[in-house]
Order: structure tokens, then sequence, then C-alpha cells
């Protein structure tokens, strides 16, 4: 057995010329025997030769040269072996170098799919098939992949099958290059690898082959089935309770039948219905999309965003099994059966339904009942006339879309919605907050209300901490009656009463009239509703006629109150910053009972205390369990980005206001509800959309008749006007205010700090409530609120981050670089995403007074399996986030997570207080630790004062590390527990990486220095690197043989040093240099190959060849934030550069600035990354540049290894050969 841990320093280019004479028909066996000889290894991992017939990689792939066929078969066998957690095998072709390569892979794990992508330079790579399998790819199991490349065309089979898994064609291919083995960050086995060339039968046979199929019902098996649902179905039967009011779901299987099959008068109960199909009420017919959520994202081949492969495919199953076509179906028809009783007499009923997508038309024993309008708006009819005792048939026709034709049929009328005629185009523009406007369903419950003619209509219950206001709308469709009002209020779990009115109120409701009545509790006192206490209480109204009960509703509610004062947010009078994080995954679960408990229990478990309902408003499931659950919530409109541009319709504006306000009326009693958002990011509302002010102005008319009418209908809770839209006082006081602009209660700012965005040090001088970026900043009089500060998007499925991103924007990659890609373990940029998401939460909070609250974006992609609530489980982020959302935060102030050991940290140490009881904290301790494990090496204790309620205090620490770590490298916890009265209260904890001094030894190497500032003496003095110093340039040509040159900090003039030139003489007759910091003046050296400067500091740079011996013991992501001089930021490099040419180039590391959408990612990569770490060969030598901030060494010792290794790898001496004497007295 041979062993191979693989290191290599260069880019590979291993292309071969192409000879026909090379091809045959006869596959060749490439054996691992000769591995040294026959394969070449590129990445940081292991390669490792069993009994030579087996190669196992991991974190590496292995490239064999003389096999570049144009047209070729590459064979192999492979598998993960038993005892690993998932089966993830990667080998590719076409390879030239690590960035220009093809690479595919049998993915097991939580993917269950084949995946083929294509690497290059530049903002060119491609994501080309993905599609799922229909098996289990599991470790210990050999699997005989075959993959053929032909005429630009790509198939990938599974041993001698005929049909391929995937199959695709390429304009532009790559030109041949090796074949691959590995690159997957799970332990592979290879065996029996074979290539061949292809002849013209076989690629003509190839060019026939059709994709294998996907598992799936045949036309008739879905007939069969249909059939057998069909016999199954039952009419539904209904009781009715004499003595009061009947609720009666009618949730279950509906008869269902597509508009393109369904008969001319579906309504009509004489219509046949045997040959209808089974459809469940609630659900679409359609995939439920919403947000990422089967986003269509045309660079992909799958044309989808990549947030969860499983759940796009889960959606597609289900819908393909359906016994009809749906992707035909832009619209429906419903039909139930429901048997009445006779004794129904003469009480009234009720068809209501929660929603509908989009238009619904409603139909009973053939007679219309109504229309409705708009996808999410509750919507009920009085059926009562029309149905009959016996059998009675629901008939709803549902349209969902229209495709667009060029016709002029788009004017058609297709419903009646208030007072507006809806045509055909309009069906299309209708609000779908962020579903993908398809959907079409019955998607929300139905149910029948069966009761006397005097009933409740409807309860508002205006709660106190004390009691609450009850307006109760009573509705009398009989005669006139005298009725009496009261109420009884229980707690919701043990159902004991607790308070119950004495008398009921005396009312006298005429004939046909509603009236509302006005109760009010006593005082009173409840267990308060909170996130953190969510205590819940039933109030039951009940009307009584000659002391006999008619009627009685009951609402679930909880007591509290919540408002503004100044720039805070009030709950039940007490100061709250709402501090969580969105959305929940509503919008593809909007009826999951299950899952809404278990997503928000876990929100409330790791102090997500509050939500947006963004992408989808809230369903009553999501409410109810908000309530239950303990999550306040922000409850965000049907139409996000309205009036960005052009104004709609104003019939279709009339449409999304009714909608909006009917969303109002719906959930205003719940008390989880804190907030009413009109929408998000409509943007008009900031000047930078740069509207005439006329338009400007009849948009904001439109928003604040809204607003002004949600008021009306909940005085009780703020309203942010629009989600993402701050207050400016100038625009305020001079436009909006004469123009009597309601702009909501709130300022709500979205931003985008490790994301978009820069880090989290970018305000850790305590700048969030400042203006940052296109964002105004804090107003004293209004709560500063952000509902969208995104940290990055993990898909669902194995936590890389979402595919979009990687292949289109590279947005991942200016934060983990190359690990953002699939072949890579998604923990590197889980783990990062956790780290920067805690930090930018922890920042906040101790450096923002003025900060009303934040929901951190997106909770959706915190979680595996998001929408499973069997399967769902926490990334490191969510994890993270608990500790940095701790209603009472204790958190450490550090610079920097690199140190030496022996180092003084001494963090400033925050206590933020916002406990939701508006308790202050008595003086305590903080008790620090630094661990090893179960190992405490240093401990201590910080005593902390009083903190205020809503307060921040920093306290002063002394910690130092111990000088006899343990290890002369690792990753040790910071611990702190803080405690009042010997109680535990808040916890947090910080890993930091330590290193002993011996750790980054120069050994048996001298330096020759010329230093320009001395920054860098002093590093290799803290560091005992034996250095000379040069005065001069001149002096380098008598450095001694074991003398290294080092020439640094040359950007600290703007003229280039006198002998310039002759560093790169003597580079050219074989000399090794190492410029630290050169600046502008590598070009003025090497202007042949160097374009230019990007000059932008990086605090994170990414490895490009990890395998470098120049990384040796550096781990990938420690190329970050580098601990500076005290207060400093923490950087990593000080600029990069870019290159004309890369021959002779090679680029070690690289830095990209983080970015917003990129339109043209191969023109604005160019502008917005360089290279901070480089090797330029020159003549006989090389030299290497660094503006990675060496100068750290002396307190970041990450640095000091970088720096040391950087040394270690040049050949020391130099080589000079005088001018000739004919250009030195030109040069004069």
């Amino acid at each position: 057995m041979i062993r191979k841990t693989i290191f290599l320093a260069l880019p590979l280019l291993l292309l071969a010329v192409f000879s026909k004479a090379q091809q045959r028909a006869e596959a060749e066996k490439l054996t691992f025997s000769d591995f040294e000889q026959r394969w070449t290894p590129v990445g940081r991992g292991d390669a490792e030769v069993l009994d030579g017939e087996v190669l196992r990689l991991k974190d590496a792939f292995v490239s064999a040269s003389g096999h570049e066929h144009e047209n070729f078969e590459m064979r192999f066998k492979a598998r993960a072996p038993k005892g690993e957690k998932e089966a993830m095998i990667w080998a590719g072709f076409a390879f030239a170098d690590r960035q220009t390569r093809y690479a595919f892979a049998l993915r097991g794990g939580n993917a269950d799919d084949v995946y083929l992508c294509r690497y290059e330079p530049v903002g060119k790579d491609k994501m080309l098939a993905l599609r799922p399998v229909a098996f289990h790819p599991v470790p210990g199991t050999w699997y005989d992949l075959r993959i053929t490349h032909w005429n630009g065309k790509t198939a990938i089979f599974l041993g001698d099958e005929k049909q391929p898994l995937v199959k695709i064609s390429e304009k532009e291919p790559l030109s041949p290059g090796g074949i691959i083995l590995g690159g997957g960050y799970v332990t592979t086995e290879y065996r029996d690898v074979t290539v061949k060339a292809l002849s013209a039968s076989e690629m003509s046979a190839l060019d026939n082959a059709e994709t294998k199929p996907l598992p799936g019902l045949t036309a008739s098996q879905k007939e069969a089935k249909r059939k057998k649902q069909r016999a199954k179905y039952r009419a539904k039967s209904i009781r009715v309770n004499t003595k009061g009011r009947t609720e009666i779901s009618l949730d279950g299987n509906w008869l269902f039948m597509p508009e393109y099959d369904a008969p001319a008068k579906a309504q009509n109960p004489s219509e046949a219905d045997n040959d209808w199909h089974v459809m469940e009420v609630p659900g679409f017919w359609t995939p439920k999309g919403n947000w990422m959520h089967m986003e269509k994202a045309g660079h992909m081949p799958d044309n989808h965003s990549g947030v969860s492969d499983n759940y796009r495919q889960k959606e597609l199953e289900r819908c393909g099994n359906y016994t009809f076509d749906y992707q035909k179906a832009t619209g429906a028809w419903y039909r139930h059966w429901v048997n009445v009783p006779k004794n129904i007499g003469n009480k009234r009923v009720k068809l209501y339904f929660e929603a509908v997508s989009k238009i619904a038309s409603v139909w009973v024993n053939g007679q219309k009942a109504g229309d409705h309008v708009g996808m999410f708006g509750d919507f009920g009819f009085n059926v009562t006339d029309l149905l009959k005792p016996g059998k009675n048939l629901i008939a709803v026709n549902v349209k969902a879309q229209w495709k667009k034709k060029d016709d002029g049929s788009g004017d058609e009328f297709v419903a009646r919605a208030v007072s507006v005629d809806v045509t055909k185009d309009m069906l299309t523009s209708l609000p779908h907050g962020m579903f993908k406007n398809y959907e079409g369903g019955i998607w929300q419950p139905v149910s029948l209300v069966i009761t006397d003619p005097v009933r409740v209509d409807d309860i508002f219950a205006k709660t106190r901490t004390d009691g609450a206001d009850m307006d109760i709308s009573i509705l009398n469709s009989g005669e006139s009656k005298n009725i009496e009002v009261s109420y009884e209020i229980r707690e919701s779990g043990s159902k004991k009463l607790f308070f119950s009115s004495e008398k009921g109120q005396a009312v006298n409701i005429g004939a046909g009239e509603t009236k509302t009545v006005t109760l009010s509790t006593p005082s009173l006192n409840p267990k308060l509703w909170t996130p953190e206490t969510p205590n819940l209480y039933t109030l039951t109204v009940n009307v009584l006629s000659e002391g006999r009960k008619i009627d009685s509703k009951t609402i679930t509610t909880g007591f509290r109150t919540f408002g503004t004062d100044g720039n805070r947010f009030m709950l039940n009078g007490h100061p709250y910053r709402l501090m969580g994080a969105n959305h929940p995954p509503c919008g593809i679960a909007p009826t999951d009972e299950k899952l809404a408990n278990k997503f928000f229990k876990m929100m409330h478990d790791g102090n997500q205390l509050a939500t947006r309902s963004h992408g989808s408003p809230f369903t009553s499931v999501w409410m109810d369990a908000a309530d239950r659950q303990g999550v306040g919530v922000s409850y965000e409109g049907t139409w996000p980005w309205l009036m960005i541009g052009s104004m709609p319709d104003g019939q279709l504006l009339e449409i999304w206001k009714e909608e909006m306000l009917a969303l109002v009326r719906k959930y205003r009693n719940h008390p989880s509800l804190l907030v009413w958002t009109v929408n998000n990011e409509m943007y008009f509302t900031m000047f930078y959309h740069n509207d005439p002010m006329e338009v400007r102005l009849r948009k904001w008319k439109v928003l604040s008749d809204v607003i002004k009418e949600i008021r009306k209908l909940d005085p009780t809770r703020p309203i942010s006007a629009d989600s993402g839209y701050a207050r400016v006082e100038d625009d305020y006081e001079k436009i909006l205010k004469p123009n009597n602009i309601d702009d909501g209660d709130i300022d709500d700012r979205h931003i985008y700090f490790t994301w978009y965005n820069r880090d989290f040090y970018q305000i850790y001088n305590g700048d969030w409530a400042k203006r940052i970026y296109w964002t105004p900043g804090a107003n004293a009089d209004r709560p500063f609120f952000s509902q969208e500060a995104s940290t990055g998007y993990p898909n669902n499925d194995t936590g890389h981050p979402t595919r979009k991103y990687i292949y289109k924007h590279y947005v991942p990659h200016a934060w983990v670089g190359d690990w953002a890609w699939e072949d890579k373990d998604p923990s590197y940029f889980l783990n990062r995403n956790a780290f920067m998401s805690k930090e930018l939460c922890e920042v906040i909070r101790r450096t923002s007074p003025m900060n009303s609250g934040v929901l951190f974006f997106a909770n959706v992609c915190w979680y595996r399996d998001v929408y499973d609530a069997d399967k769902i489980e926490p990334y490191p982020v969510a994890e993270s986030m608990k500790k940095a959302l701790d209603p009472v935060l204790v958190s450490a102030e550090l610079f920097g997570r690199n140190f030496w050991a022996g180092d003084a940290v001494n963090p400033d140490i925050y206590i933020v207080n916002d406990k939701a009881d508006g308790s202050d904290l008595k003086p305590g301790k903080v008790f620090w630790q630094i661990v090893s494990g179960e190992e405490t090496l240093a401990s201590g204790e910080v005593s902390t004062g009083s903190v205020e309620n809503y307060g921040i205090e920093k306290f002063s620490s002394q910690i130092r590390i111990p000088e006899n770590m343990p290890k002369l490298k690792g990753t040790y916890q910071l611990k702190l527990d803080y405690k009042v009265d010997g109680k535990s209260v808040s916890q947090n904890e910080y890993n930091l990486t330590v290193a002993k001094k011996e750790w980054a030894e120069l050994k048996d190497r001298k330096v020759a220095l010329f230093d320009l500032t001395g920054d860098t003496r002093k590093a290799f003095d803290a560091l005992g690197v034996p250095y000379r110093n040069l005065d001069d340039l001149t002096q380098m040509r008598f450095i001694a043989p074991d003398e290294t040159l080092v020439v640094a900090n040359l950007d600290a003039e703007n003229e280039v040093p006198y002998n310039w030139e002759d560093v790169k003489r003597v580079a050219s007759n074989g000399t090794e240099v190492l410029l630290i910091h050169p600046g502008k003046h590598l070009k003025w050296n090497h202007g042949n190959v160097v374009a230019g400067l990007y000059e932008r500091t990086g605090r994170i740079v990414n490895m490009r060849i990890p395998e470098s011996p120049i990384f040796d013991g550096i781990d990938p992501m420690e190329l970050s934030w580098w601990r500076a001089e005290g207060r400093d930021i923490p950087i990593a490099c000080r600029r990069s550069y870019t290159f004309k040419k890369k021959n002779g180039v090679t680029e070690f590391a690289t830095y990209l600035r983080p970015h917003v959408y990129l339109g043209n990612p191969q023109e604005q990569l160019k502008d917005m990354s360089g290279s901070p770490l480089v090797e330029i060969k020159v003549g006989l030598g090389r030299v290497v540049a660094s503006e990675m901030e060496l100068n750290s060494a002396d307190k970041d010792p990450v640095a000091a290894k970088l720096l040391v290794n950087l040394i270690k790898n040049l050949e020391p001496g130099v080589k000079y050969k005088p001018m000739p004497k004919e250009k030195a007295q030109a040069k004069k």
C-alpha cells in the first residue's frame, strides 16, 4: 500500500497534442501501480493507493495525461467506503488546469442526482446538467460509471445501460485534456479505470440515445389511479347543531376537472362527474413556488435557483403524478357534494373560503353564489337560499393564469372584483406575493358556517395589559330581536375559566341590521403575551335571546400591547427590540400545521423571537403557530416592489388595497402580530429611484391611503409603510407632510453586510444607526428597524451556497473563494456564514443604542430540509445566532481571532439587557475560560455593574492566553458566563486560533532585508528571524549564498527606489526574491505581465492553490481578518494585482470584493478582483510579490506562518551578472 499526501505548488498544465493515430477501439486500462508516473495530483488532500488496484481520494483530484481524445469514453467503478456518512463520487475530463475542466458527480447524501459542470476562469463557469436519479447512492456500494464525450456532447451512463442519466450538448466545448478522478470532499475509492476513443458508429448510437426517463406514472396508470380515487370519493354529510352555531370543515377530497377537459355546464348538478379527477383541498394543483423555491434561473440547466433541488423534485413529482396534465391547466373546476339534513330549518348558511388562487366563481346547485378576485383574501357567500335538504353540489371555477396571446383576447372579461371588471391580462398581474404567478387552487381551508339568523359576524379584541375592549359585530338576517351579548375568557391550554361577564349587554337589533357592540372588561390581571412567554386565552362571545343561547363565536387572543415611543418599540409598556429572523417557509408549506409549529418552535428556542411574513402573507396555520410558539410577526402585504417602476392600472391597485384590508380584518386578533408592513421594497418612497416629483407623490398617495385605512381597521399596531423605507427628515417636512402623506411609524433598513456588502467590521465603530450606502440612518422619533439584514443563503439540501449565486453572481466566492463550489466541503461556507452572521448581530446590539430591532435574512435558508417537519434540522448559523440573539447578551469585542500564546486579549465585555419584562440587571460577574475540549487552560472573572433595561454597558477585561498551550497551533474557545446572584443569565463563546512562536520559526535561513519603513523589520524582530539590513538596493549584489533577498514596503514611496530595476535583473539571472508591498512599483518592473492594481484593502483573501507549500499549516479560511494594531480593523491584504497574461504568473491567492448581482460576470469580475500573492517567472529566477499584510506577523501567527513559509520556499543567494559596459553607459 502506497500513501501519498498531496502538496503541489504550481498550476498544472497537462495539454497534449491529439493524434488520430492514437485512436483505437480497445479500451486502455489505467492502473495505479505506477501512480507517480501516470497520475498528477491537484488539491490539498490525500491520495492513497491500495494494493496497486484501488485509488482512495479526498479533497483532491488526480489527472492522467496522454488520453486527450476529442471523442472518447471514460469508465470506472467508484464507491464511498463503508463508514462514510454519504456517497459523493466526483470525476472529470478535459483537464487543462484547476480552473479549466469538466467536473461531474453521482451524488448521494441529501442529493441523489447526477451533476455536470465546467470550470473556466473569470466568470465563464457553467452548470451544465443536474438530474435526479431513481436510487439512493450509499457508502460501500461500487457504482459503474461511463462517461462519453463526442462532438461537443456529453452523456453519463450507469454501467452498460443504453440510456444516459444525463445528456447535454455545447456549441463551444472545452479543448481536449486529461481525465480526472476525484475532486470531492467525501472519501471515495476508484478502480477499473479505462479510456478509449469513440468510433463513428459509437458516436452515431450516442447521438440517438435518449435520456433515461425518471420514474412516473404512465397514461394508463394515471387513468387506473383516477378511477380508484374517484371510486373512493364520498360526499360530505353534515350534522347541524339545532341550538346555536355549527362550523363544518369541507377540507379533504374534492372532484376536479381542468378547464381544458371540463364540460360546458360543470356547475350543474345534472352534469355527470364519474370521469372527474380527485384533488385535495386545501392545495395547489401546480407546484408551490415562493421566493427562491422554484424560482426560474435561465442560466441553469434545470431553470432553477438551486435553493433546494429536493423540494423542486418533490413538487414536480407531486404534480406529475396527478391524473391530469397540470401544466396545461390554467384554470379548473372543483366539485363537492354535500348532504344537508332536514333539520337545518331556518338556519343561515355561509360558505367560507380562506383563500383561492386567483379568481373564484362559486356555484351551489347550479346557481351562482358569487365571485372573488385575489389570491390571498378570504371571502364567503350566503348560500342559505341555494341549499336544500338532501344532496347539494358546490362547484367552484378557479382561474389561475392566462398564457398571453397576441389576438386581443387579453381584454376578455373573466370576473368581477369589488366594482372592477377583471380581464385576462389583469389576471396575470394580480398580486401574488413572491409566488411564481402560476399557482392555482383552493389553497386554504373551506368551511360551512351554519347559524341562527342573529349571529356574531366579527370580533375585534383590542387587548390591554389589564383587560380588553371588544368591538363585536352582530348581524341579523331575520326579524327584529332583543338580544343579550356576553363573553367569557378562558386559559387556552387548560380551558380554565379566567373571567366571565356577570350580565350581558342588552341590544335590540333590527331586521337586516348589522350592529357593533362594544364591551370592555374590568381591570384584570392576565398572564401577558410576549414572544418569551406566549400566554394565550380564548374569548367566547355569546348571543342570548329570551335566556337561550342562539350563537357563540370563539377567538384565540393574548393580552398585550404593542406600540412605539420615540424611537423605541414598546411591548406591554416596556421598551422592546424586535430581534429575530425571516422568513419562514410558509410560502412552500402554507397549510402544513406540523411544520409551522415545528419551525416556529425552533425559532423561539433559538432566540429568533420576531419574524416577517416575507414572500407570502402568513396563513391561519402559520399565524396560529406564531401565537402558540411565541414568535412576533411583522405582517407584510401581498405586492412586493409595487410601483417601483410604473404605476399599475388603477383597478389592480383597488384589488390590492381591498385584499390588504381583508387580511388586516382577518388577522388583527392575533397577539403575535405586532407590526403591519404594507409591502416589500417599493422604493419609489426613496429619492434614488428618480421619479418626477408629481409621479412620486401620486404613488405616495396610493400608499398613504392604504395606511390610513389600516389605521381605521386596527389602531393598535404600528405600521411600516414599505419594508426598506426610512424617512429622510428634509423630504418628510418639505414634501410628504405638506401633502398629508402618512409614511407610517417605522424606519426600516434593508442591508446586506457579509453577503452583498462588506463584513461586520464595517460597523464596528457604531455606525449601524448612521447613513450606510443608500439607506438613511435613524431618526430620534421613529423606531429604527431592519427587516432584512441578509447574511447569505445556504441551500436546503447540502448546505452549499444557493446555486444561482455560485454560477451567475459569484457572491459567495468573495467570502470563501473556491470553497463555494459544490464539489467542496459545505462546512467551510456553513461555518463562515454562521461566524459572520453571529458577529454582525453582536456588533449591532452592542454598539447601537438606537437600534430598535433587526430581522436577519433569510432563515428559510438556515435549515436543511426546511420544507419537511420530520426531517428539518438546523445549520450552524441557527445555532450561532441563538447565542447572538439571547435577550440578555454577553459579548466580547474582538479585533481578530488569531493570537500568539502568551498574548493579552483583553476584550471589552458588553452586556445588553433586552429582557421582555422590563427589569434591570443587578451587578454581577462575567466568568471567562479559555478551554480545549473539556480542559480549562485559563480562567478569570470580570465584575459588572448594574445594567438597566434596554441598556448597553461596557466593562474592561484582563484576559491573557497561557504561554504553555497544548499544541503548536490549535483552535480553542473563549467562553463567557454572565451570572447575577450566582445564576447564569447569559453565555457566549468564541473560537480563537492560538499558536506558539515555534510554529512559525525560521530555522537555517537568513534574510537580507531592504525595508523602506521598518515595519517588516519589526515583524522579523518579533519572530526572531535572522536578517541583515540593506541600506539600499545596490547592496543586494553582495548578499551571502545562505541569505534570501526580501524587499519590503516600497509602496510607502511614490517614486521607485534607486536601482529598483536591478531586482528584476538579479531575478532574471536566477535569484528568487520576495517583495512585500511593492505597490505600483511592481508594474514598473514587470509591466509586460502586470496590468494594474486593484487598490482596495481586503479583509478576506482566498487560496487559489491551497496545496502549495507556502500554505503549509494554514487552513483554507485563515487568510482572513489578520490582527492589526490596537483597535484597527483587521485586514488580510492591502491591494491586489491584475495581469495582462497568465504565462509565467502563478496566482497563489485571490481577492474578490463583496458585491451584488452581476449582469456580465466575465467583464465585471475583472474590475473587482485580483491577486495579492503572486509569483512571476523572470528569466532563470522568480519574484514572489505579496500584498498580504505580512507586517502583522508580530501580532498574528497566521500572517507569521505565511511569511516564514514564503521565505522557506525561496532559494537563497543572489545570482548577479554585471551589466555590459555599453548598456551601463546608455543607462547613465
